[in-house]
């Protein structure tokens, strides 16, 4: 029998403990979660406060050594940060002296040093015009907007090619209109580019809009996965138009009972669409 192909970005039984200053366990944040990511997915994770979420996220991005189990990313084991894997924070993390071009800029230059500047500067400024910034590009982060501070840490993101892009509830802290506008950029990048992208959110609109496949944690300590669910509604897609399909009110219903619940424990299952 052949070998069952692996997902691009595979994490494998993975656990993580906290241990307190005398060496003993002070927290099990997850236990033995397993989840498998397809290149070019976008996967939404939603759960209570407390079920491992950005845990996770930072076991992924390497911030974070998981106490036993272990993640792949295009058959590399993840043991330390890494370029191949860019993240986005609530916190747009620009750096203030520099403009808008400049924080871009650098990020490519530090990331692809054989670029000559004229490369550089393009790849710099087309991802800028992808969100809506060509105009600000000599602006430095005080003289923006917070949403657009956020499309700048996106923009650079995706500027330097990621293999896998990471998203710790990057608009959370935005106002409902500005979030719609950035969730419609983030779309239009991913439709464009096709990254692999994993986003933690507490938006289950949010999650059911942008995502292919939405995971449902547990509640912590020892979180696991509670339900996986695949969003099966069509791409391109139109806010306006997903507002007028039963499969979008079923799913968010779904989504919503789950919270509703606490997020107990329960055997892991993947939701077959209806």
């Amino acid at each position: 029998m052949p070998p069952v192909p692996r997902s691009y970005l595979q994490i494998a039984s993975v656990s993580k403990v906290f241990f307190g200053e005398n060496g003993r366990p002070d927290y099990e944040a997850l236990r033995d979660v397993s989840l498998g990511i397809d290149q070019g997915e976008f996967v939404s994770i939603i759960g209570h406060s407390g079920c491992g979420k950005s845990t996770l996220l930072n076991i992924i991005a390497g911030l974070e050594l998981p106490t036993s189990g272990h993640v792949t990313v295009d058959g590399q084991r993840v043991k330390e940060p890494g370029p191949e894997r860019g993240i986005v924070f609530q916190n747009h993390s620009l750096l203030p002296w520099l403009t808008v071009m400049d924080n871009i800029v650098l990020a490519i230059r530090t990331v692809f040093p054989e670029l000559s500047q004229a490369e550089i500067k393009r790849r710099a400024t087309h991802h800028l015009e992808m969100v809506g910034l060509a105009s600000h590009l000599h602006k430095k982060p005080a003289e923006i907007s917070g949403g657009m501070k956020q499309r700048v840490g996106i923009a650079r993101a995706f500027a330097i090619n990621p293999k896998v892009l990471l998203l710790d509830e990057p608009f959370g802290a935005l106002d409902a209109l500005t979030r719609a506008v950035m969730q419609d950029d983030l779309m239009t990048l991913w439709e464009s580019e096709r990254k692999t992208v994993i986003m933690i959110t507490h938006d289950v609109d949010e999650a059911i809009y942008l995502s292919d496949r939405i995971i449902l944690m547990s509640n912590g300590p020892a979180a696991k996965i509670g339900e996986i669910v695949p969003v099966t509604l069509e791409r391109p897609r139109s806010r306006e138009e997903l507002l007028e399909q039963p499969e979008y009110d079923r799913l968010r219903k779904h989504l919503l009972l789950y919270l509703a619940s606490k997020g107990e424990h329960r055997r892991p299952r993947t939701v077959k669409p209806a």
